[in-house]
């Protein structure tokens, strides 16, 4: 292998992939043609220079960089761009009644306890006004208990609502209509009854695409007739990436261990078909070239079956390449065959860059291929044994892999094992052992089913095992940790030092530069942290039918008050609070301020409590007895947090913010009447946070001092609001958490501007102590 060096392929994918990024970045903008002038005049400028030069290589290798970049760009922008006739364009004249749209179903649909989804390639839509046809896909949802038999190609009639993918109301949280735009659906369709979809035939699909389809489809129907339900949905993971039967509780252990890598389709998998299939070719008497051409086509037809995911389409290009290397008798260059494989698979799609599978199986490649030698560098023997040797590759392998990933890891889902390192060696041999059977089974399983049981019945031993293995490594105290999303300096700064890695291990001087490394590394996390700060931010959550209020302060302090929460299964502080306080750099709370008792403000504190290090906890005083409230103090006591009971006209301050205490007065009955009613002040600026206070408790705060610039309307914008009270607040604006719009608010605060969190999503203040901005996830007042 090759080292590594900027090869004239290496150089135009990675102008490609800095057009998308500046197409990406620059979409819309207003200096886009200034940047397509500029790259030009640079072209010609530098064409110019090596003319003179005469240097013609150059030339053309200037010529090829630029000339990718402005592809990069145009593709980007290109796949933007939607035509008239694209199904998400009809959202806007939808009517209040059901639509009829007909398209060829395009993915395979996936199946939950009461839901069915998948991809329709949409025809034409007909509404209760007009009919016209369309192109583009959607993203399909029947929402049924019924069982229904729906297949890759099928055309059907669906009647339902047409709709916009939800989009992120939270800073830093999962955005759906993000994720479904970058696979190019920008449109749901959403079906309630089993009998509003009708089968009216098979589109046309294709030949090689019936033939992965069947494949397939004989694959998964012997997994699930040899093997019991579990260990069927962990083999079609282990082989086939599919995770739809998967139970959640299966893939958080995985995850927990830092094996989930398994369950999806990649160089592992990729590697042992490889493997397995050159060996039977071989066994078979088959001449060597030829084997390595059968081989090439299965790999390929692998990596379709197992989905086409960017981590399979990656392996089987490379695995490829190489064989095509050995073919030519040339050199094998893992480098250029990492390139040119990002490289097919962003032409196709350029928004695939912004996919997490493609972003995490390529860092992690080129971590195994650039650092393994590196780390292995430091670890030789003169006659070191078999044993040895395999322990120390596979440790050089999963630290390649997990140095390459851990950063975007982190960012992306804020939790990173502790244990993967060690867990990889014991994990994937056991993982190469199932998948061999597995496939053993399948192809026996072509003539004979009771062959493949016989087979399978071995394998799922060995899924037993793996299952034991992988919970004991998840189960270990120190198994993994959360994380809070690094920064882009950071990600940068780490990266740049692996780029650099062998001038320091050669340079001397760069070796004592090495000493700095630390700082910057420091920096690179801290740095928000460490630079000085005037601004205050303020940030109400979107959590519908609650509170959650994240106050960040000038020295960096994080505080909540409350926590959010709704009934049922959803946990708002698991799905929402939670992932915005990791994405926002929240490792730790300073304080939580807990208004009341009620479920949609003490909920979401719980996990919080559980998964984050609180310095404090304050509340009004108040307990009752109810399993959630019982669940909260519990939790507080376990864990040694302070809890203090802040009374009225107490006051807390940190540095130049000050809260002052002004309800409850008195303990009444009814417990939103004893809401903690708080005035931040800092500086000139304040705003007074009110809870669910109650008519009456509005009245009597009419003798504090509570002028401010913004009100939290109170009690969610239900039930009365006293006149005066308004005009000794005085407010600018009004914020308003809430799920629902609410009647008549307009009429009872005509006075005031507001923004409600059901409309304009989160909703963040910002403040210098002079002056404020109002910053909504989503424009518009109320």
């Amino acid at each position: 292998m090759r080292k590594f060096g900027l090869t004239p392929l290496i150089l135009t994918v990675i102008s490609y992939i800095l057009g998308i990024l500046l197409g990406n970045f620059f979409a819309g903008a207003k200096y886009f043609w200034f940047l397509i002038i500029f790259l030009s005049f640079f072209g010609l400028a530098s064409v110019f220079y090596f003319i003179l030069q005469r240097n013609p290589g150059t030339i053309v290798l200037i010529f090829s960089v630029l000339a990718f970049l402005a592809l990069g760009i145009a593709r980007h922008l290109g796949t933007r761009l939607l035509p008239p006739d694209e199904i998400s364009r009809c959202i806007s004249f939808q009517t209040p009644k059901r639509s009829r749209l007909t398209g060829v179903v395009v993915s395979i649909p996936k199946k939950a306890s009461e839901k069915i989804n998948f991809v329709l390639a949409c025809e034409r839509l007909t509404t209760d006004k007009k009919e016209i046809e369309v192109t583009g896909k959607t993203q399909v949802f029947l929402y049924t208990s019924e069982s229904i038999q729906i297949n890759y190609g099928d055309r059907l009639n669906i009647y339902g609502r047409l709709s916009s993918p939800f989009a992120s109301t939270n800073p830093g949280v999962f955005d759906y209509r993000k994720y479904l735009s970058y696979r190019n659906i920008h449109s749901l369709f959403s079906v309630y009854r089993s009998e509003d979809i009708e089968i009216s035939g098979r589109g046309k699909i294709g030949i090689f695409r019936s033939v992965i389809l069947k494949i397939r489809q004989r694959i998964d129907s012997v997994i699930k007739n040899t093997l019991p339900q579990l260990e069927s949905s962990i083999l079609a993971g282990v082989m086939l990436g599919e995770r739809t039967a998967l139970p959640r509780q299966i893939q958080g252990i995985f995850t927990d261990a830092g094996v989930i890598h398994t369950l999806a389709v990649s160089g592992l998998h990729v590697g042992l078909v490889l493997f397995i299939f050159y060996a039977f070719f071989r066994v078979m008497g088959i001449p060597k070239k030829t084997t390595y051409f059968l081989t090439i086509l299965v790999v390929i037809l692998y990596a379709q079956v197992a989905g086409g995911r960017p981590s399979a389409i990656r392996a089987s290009i490379m695995a490829t390449c190489g064989l095509v290397a050995i073919l030519l008798e040339r050199d094998k260059h893992l480098y250029n065959s990492l390139a040119l494989a990002a490289l097919i698979i962003l032409l196709l799609n350029p928004f695939t860059l912004f996919d997490v599978g493609f972003q995490l199986s390529f860092m992690a490649t080129l971590g195994i291929l650039y650092l393994t030698p590196h780390f292995l560098g430091y670890f030789r023997f003169s006659k070191p044994r078999k044993f040895i040797t395999y322990i120390l590759t596979s440790l050089g392998v999963s630290a390649g892999a997990l140095v390459g990933v851990y950063p975007i890891v982190a960012f992306y889902f804020n939790k990173i094992s502790l244990i993967a390192l060690i867990s990889n060696i014991l994990v994937v041999p056991q993982v190469a052992i199932i998948i061999a059977l597995g496939f053993a089974a399948s192809i026996f399983g072509l003539f004979s089913l009771g062959l493949a049981q016989v087979i399978n019945t071995i394998n799922r031993l060995f899924i037993i095992i793996l299952l034991r293995c992988v919970g004991f490594f998840a189960s270990l105290p120190f198994s993994f940790k959360y994380v809070v999303s690094p920064s882009l300096i950071f990600l940068l700064v780490y990266y740049l030092f692996f780029v650099f890695l062998p001038k320091i291990e050669s340079s001397r001087f760069a070796r004592r530069l090495l000493l700095f490394f630390p700082l910057i590394f420091l920096f690179s996390i801290t740095g928000k942290k460490l630079l000085p700060s005037h601004n205050l931010s303020i940030t109400f959550l979107d959590v519908g039918q609650g509170d959650a209020i994240h106050l960040r302060l000038p020295d960096r302090r994080d505080i909540l008050i409350d926590g959010g929460g709704v009934i049922g299964k959803f946990d708002i502080g698991e799905k929402v609070v939670i992932p915005y306080l990791l994405k926002n750099g929240v490792s730790r709370i300073d304080a939580i301020f807990l208004t009341h008792l009620h479920y949609n403000h003490i909920r979401g504190l719980i996990p919080i409590l559980k998964k984050f290090k609180v310095k404090k906890v304050y509340y009004n005083g108040q307990n009752y007895n109810d399993d959630l409230v019982d669940e909260f103090f519990q939790i507080i006591k376990e864990k040694r947090i302070p809890l203090k009971y802040i009374a009225y006209d107490e006051k807390v301050e940190y540095k130049d913010v000050k809260l002052h205490i002004l309800n409850p007065r008195i303990m009444r009955e009814n417990i939103d009447s004893n809401s903690l009613v708080m005035k931040l002040s800092y500086r000139d600026f304040g705003i007074l946070f009110t809870g669910d206070i109650d008519y009456e408790v509005q009245e009597e705060l009419t003798r504090e001092e509570i002028e401010s610039d913004i009100l939290q309307i109170p009690n969610h914008g239900r039930g009365l609001v006293s006149p005066k009270f308004l005009y000794k607040v005085a407010p600018k604006y009004g914020i308003i958490s809430t799920k629902f719009q609410v009647r008549k608010l307009e009429e009872r605060y005509s006075k005031i501007k507001f923004f409600s969190t059901s409309k304009n999503g989160a909703i963040v203040i910002r403040t210098d102590g002079k002056s404020f901005q109002i910053e909504p996830m989503r424009e518009g007042e109320y």
